[in-house]
Formats: structure tokens, C-alpha cells, sequence
């Protein structure tokens, strides 16, 4: 802890330097997210859009406004494959045990 107000002040400046820092940091990720062409989504624990990417909302032609807070079965996920394989049931178990599915390829 600071033990005077120039140590205040020290501490004071290295926050505002690393708050700056952080930001910057957290522009650069989301401008890498943005502009990479894949598709980069997050999902909360119940299956609702926390995030898409500008590639993913093209590709998929929704826009963030759209999608946010919905749930990606039938929105984004089909119920089924076309080899009926129940893509529902994938991903309910995909949020109960996400470690299951480091690596997957779908349709």
C-alpha cells in the first residue's frame, strides 16, 4: 500500500496504465475476432447466442441484434442431420459436458 500521497498517486497512474492497456488489449482481440473468417460463437450454459462474430452472422444472415439471447437449436443448430442424427439431443449434452467435444465436425 501507498505510504504517502506521491506513492498515491504512483498507484494511482499504474492502473490508469494498465486499465489502458487492457482495453487496447481487448480491442486488438475483438478486431482479430471480427475480421478472421470463421465462425467464432459463444453460448450461455442454457444454449442462448452470447456472441457471433461478423463472419458467422454472414454466413449464417442474421445480425447480432437478432440473434443475441436466442437459442441456437432451429436457429442456428437443425434439429437433425440429414442423416437424422439428433442434433438437439448433441447439444444439450455438448452444454452438460463440453469436454466430450474439443473437436467435431458437422454439416
Amino acid at each position: 500500500p501507498p505510504q504517502d500521497a506521491d506513492g498515491l498517486r504512483l498507484e494511482v497512474r499504474q492502473l490508469r496504465d494498465e486499465i489502458a492497456r487492457l482495453r487496447a488489449d481487448g480491442a486488438t482481440y475483438r478486431d482479430i475476432v471480427d475480421r478472421t473468417n470463421s465462425i467464432v460463437l459463444r453460448w450461455d450454459p442454457e444454449g442462448r447466442v452470447i456472441f457471433l462474430n461478423d463472419y458467422g452472422q454472414r454466413f449464417f444472415g442474421y445480425t447480432s441484434d437478432e440473434l443475441v439471447g436466442r437459442s441456437v437449436l432451429g436457429l442456428i443448430v437443425p434439429d437433425a442431420e440429414s442423416s437424422g442424427r439428433d442434433l438437439n439431443a448433441m447439444i444439450h449434452d455438448l452444454l452438460r459436458h463440453p469436454e466430450r467435444y474439443l473437436a467435431n465436425e458437422n454439416e
